[in-house]
């Protein structure tokens, strides 16, 4: 229901920003257009007209915002799209300003579209043709096409720096989360595991791998289902202990293919629990009578049992519960 109501608000929002954009692409290209419109909106589009660009940036960032809540922010191809998109319209929107910037020496389109590679690659200064600044006075659609191309340039570089300092930023978002969900220790056989609890669990909430390694051949699989991926020693408990995900632990999955090291991480997770966390106990549920939740296969057969399996392998943090049993081996 609620990505049903997160897609008809980017469709809608999309459908406004289309028609603001076309109607600013339009004046771009035949400024008497502006005269045809009711004397209470021939405001909008103005050159220099401060209101127009407020408002078409306002709705653009509201456009970008629902993009990324609506595709999640699990899933890394948000912010590539919106990035996309900003290039797009700083593309269209400079070709439609710059289209009769032409003349004899200089020929039709081409010259147009050298003036647009410009602004899309963040230029802000006005072109001149023949000694004279072309376009005459500066449409809005060209000042739109700037501060498009600006912010998608600074949401590149912002995607980058989070790309090379990754690892960083998984640790400052589960520090700042509300509620956690940790799945310790993955392997290929269980990574099929981990794309169900991502489909079952609260979507305020932010799903944790914690693990030995960050070139763990699983952990690219991993962030594509949205976990924040920590790095910890597991010969070292005191390490795991440190993390700050047990203050706010919500579910726990101990995943490895040892039963034994699963009862052991419980204990130092337990205890650390006992130390730092009101919900001093955890509830934990048998996952059959296998020594692996989950096999390697991902029929859709398979991937129903596994997404009931995630319902049921699970430790939630119950104030005043029994101690479990067992964990999930």
């Amino acid at each position: 229901m609620r990505s049903t109501v997160a897609v008809a608000a980017v469709r809608a929002v999309s459908v406004v920003a289309s028609l603001l954009l076309g109607y600013l692409v339009a004046l771009a290209l035949a400024p008497q257009v502006r005269d045809r419109a009711p004397a209470t909106l021939q405001w909008f589009g103005r050159p220099g007209s401060w209101q127009t660009i407020a408002i078409v940036v306002t709705v653009l960032a509201l456009l970008g915002i629902l993009v990324v809540r609506a595709q999640g922010v699990r899933r890394p191809g948000a912010p590539v799209a919106v990035v996309a998109g900003l290039a797009l319209i700083s593309a269209v929107l400079g070709l439609a300003s710059y289209w009769d910037c032409h003349d004899d020496e200089h020929p039709w389109f081409f010259r147009p579209l050298m003036f647009t590679a410009s602004v899309v690659k963040g230029g802000t200064g006005d072109q001149s043709l023949g000694g004279q600044t072309c376009p005459t006075p500066t449409p809005v659609a060209l000042e739109i096409a700037r501060l498009s191309a600006l912010a998608a340039i600074f949401l590149s570089v912002i995607g980058v720096a989070a790309a090379l300092f990754r690892s960083r930023m998984d640790r400052l978002r589960v520090y700042f989360a509300r509620s956690v969900t940790a799945v310790v220790d993955v392997d290929d056989d269980t990574l099929s595991m981990v794309s169900a609890i991502a489909r079952t669990m609260d979507p305020r909430g932010t799903l944790v791998l914690i693990t030995t390694s960050l070139d763990h051949p699983c952990v690219p699989e991993a962030r594509n289902h949205g976990a924040r991926v920590v790095a910890v020693d597991f010969d070292r408990p005191d390490t795991m202990k440190a993390l700050s995900v047990w203050r706010k632990l919500d579910r726990l999955y101990l995943l490895s293919a040892d039963p034994s090291s699963n009862l052991l991480r419980l204990k130092v997770i337990e205890d650390r629990m006992a130390e730092v966390s009101r919900k001093q106990r955890l509830a934990f549920h048998r996952c059959g009578s296998t020594d692996r939740p989950v096999s390697s296969r991902n029929t859709s057969s398979d991937r129903r049992r596994y997404q009931g399996l995630a319902r049921r392998c699970s430790a939630r943090c119950n104030a005043g519960a029994n101690r479990p049993s067992a964990a999930c081996e």
